[in-house]
């Protein structure tokens, strides 16, 4: 936690805006789809897993969709 933080200070000074850094495995779906979707990319040296990582966040809220409608009936 605290390499995040010191990271997220580090990138504040370094571009001047606010920073919000979080672990992907640690925010909810919807979070890390909109994080992914349209946050600000800094750096990207894996194409292949960022649209992996975009297609199982976008999975886990239909699972989480589909869990709903299903407690619902």
């Amino acid at each position: 936690m605290r390499d995040l933080l010191k990271l997220e200070a580090k990138l504040e000074r370094e571009i001047g805006i606010p920073v919000d850094l979080a672990l992907f495995d640690q925010v909810s779906p919807r979070l890390a789809y909109k994080a992914l979707v349209r946050g600000i990319k800094i750096l990207s040296r894996n194409n292949i897993l960022f649209n992996a990582l975009t297609t199982l966040a976008i999975a886990q809220i239909q699972d989480t969709q589909v869990k709903r409608v299903g407690k619902l009936r």
